[in-house]
C-alpha cells in the first residue's frame, strides 16, 4: 500500500510540474518582442523609433533583436530563448547560406544609412514594404559546396530577403539612387515568385534573340546615328555631361528607336552594351521592371502601343505588378 501513495505523490508531482510548465509558456508574450522602444537621449535610436511610429518597419543594426524568458531550469535559473534575423529564409525555402557581419557602430554612418531607410518608405507604396531593415557594416555569406567552403563579403550593396532587407551602405551614392535600386530588386525578385505567368513572359520572344547584335545578328537595320542605350533610363553618356538634351529631345530620340527594339519584343538593350540585346530572359525582366517603374501605364501604351510584343509582355506584368503585388504604375 505504502508503494501505491509514494507512486501517487509522484504522479501528482509530475502533473502539478507540468501545469507550473505549461503556466509559464502560456505567459510568454512575443507581441512586443519586434516592437520598438523610445531612447529620446539617443539620437539614433530615436529617429529609429519615429521611423517605426510612422511606418509600423523596424530597423536593426544588430541581428540579435531580443530575447524572452523561456523557462527556469532545474536549479532556478532562467533559460532565455533569443530572437535573430535569420535571412536564409526566401519566398520558399531554407537556404544552407549562413550569414555573419561586421556591424555598422558608428553613430553619423547610422543616420546616413537611416536616411535610405526613409527615402524607401517615404517614396514606396506599403506593399513593397519589408518587414524589417537590417543595416550592417558588412555582410558575409558562406555557402559549402562539396565539402568546400565558399565565403563572399558584401560592403556597399543590398540584398532583398523574404521578410528583410539586408544594406551595408553604399559610399558615393544619394538615397535617391540606393531606393531606385531596392525598388527595382524588390519588384523583380516577388514577380519572380509568379513562376506560371513569368513563364508566358519568357517565351514571348524567341530564345534566339537572346545577346545578339541589333544589325549583323537580329538584321534589325538600326540607323548608325541611332545609340540604343538611350532606352535605358539610367543612360547618360559623357556627351550628354557637356551638350545635355532636353526631354523632349531625349523622346524624339527613343520615338525613333523603339520600332527596332520592339520588333523583338525589348523595351531596351542589354544595360552593359548598346549594341546587343540582353543577355537572357532575367536581364530582360530586369529592363521591363527598369522601364515601367519610370513610365506610367498610360505613357507606356502610348510609346509601345505599336509594338505588339513589347504589349503581350507588359501586360502579363502589368497583371502581376498592378493586381498581384498592388503596386501602382
Amino acid at each position: 500500500m505504502k508503494k501505491y501513495v509514494i507512486l501517487l505523490c509522484l504522479g501528482v508531482c509530475c502533473l502539478w510540474g507540468c501545469k507550473q510548465e505549461g503556466e509559464l509558456d502560456s505567459t510568454i508574450a512575443l507581441d512586443n518582442l519586434f516592437a520598438i522602444k523610445d531612447v529620446p537621449n539617443d539620437p539614433v535610436k530615436h529617429r529609429v523609433y519615429e521611423i517605426f511610429e510612422k511606418y509600423e518597419v523596424p530597423v536593426y543594426f544588430n541581428d540579435t533583436i531580443g530575447k524572452y524568458l523561456l523557462k527556469m531550469d532545474v536549479s532556478g535559473q532562467p533559460v532565455y530563448r533569443y530572437e535573430v534575423l535569420d535571412p536564409a529564409w526566401s519566398w520558399s525555402s531554407y537556404s544552407s547560406t549562413k550569414f555573419s557581419y561586421g556591424y555598422l557602430t558608428d553613430a553619423d554612418e547610422q543616420m546616413k544609412a537611416l536616411d535610405v531607410v526613409e527615402e524607401y518608405l517615404e517614396t514606396n507604396q506599403r506593399a513593397m514594404y519589408p518587414f524589417c531593415f537590417f543595416i550592417a557594416d558588412s555582410i558575409m555569406r558562406t555557402t559549402v559546396s562539396n565539402n568546400i567552403p565558399e565565403i563572399k563579403v558584401t560592403k556597399n550593396g543590398f540584398s532583398i530577403h523574404f521578410r528583410t532587407i539586408l544594406y551595408a551602405p553604399i559610399e558615393d551614392a544619394s538615397p535617391q539612387e540606393v531606393v531606385t535600386q531596392m525598388k527595382r530588386s524588390m519588384v523583380k525578385d516577388k514577380i519572380q515568385q509568379y513562376t506560371t505567368d513569368l513563364k508566358y513572359f519568357n517565351e514571348v520572344s524567341d530564345k534566339n534573340w537572346y545577346w545578339k547584335s541589333w544589325n549583323e545578328e537580329l538584321h534589325a537595320e538600326i540607323p548608325s546615328g541611332l545609340d540604343m542605350r538611350r532606352l535605358n533610363p539610367d543612360f547618360v553618356s559623357k556627351w550628354d555631361d557637356e551638350y545635355p538634351l532636353t526631354e523632349e529631345e531625349l523622346e524624339e530620340l527613343r520615338v525613333l528607336m523603339r520600332p527596332y527594339c520592339g520588333a523583338f519584343g525589348f523595351v531596351m538593350p542589354d544595360p552593359q552594351t548598346g549594341s546587343q540585346s540582353p543577355a537572357d530572359q532575367e536581364t530582360d525582366l530586369e529592363c521591363y521592371v527598369k522601364v515601367m517603374l519610370v513610365t506610367s501605364d498610360k505613357d507606356f501604351r502610348e510609346q509601345w502601343g505599336s509594338c505588339p510584343l513589347v504589349m503581350q509582355k507588359y501586360e502579363i506584368l502589368y497583371k502581376i505588378i498592378k493586381e498581384k503585388l498592388g503596386v501602382e504604375l
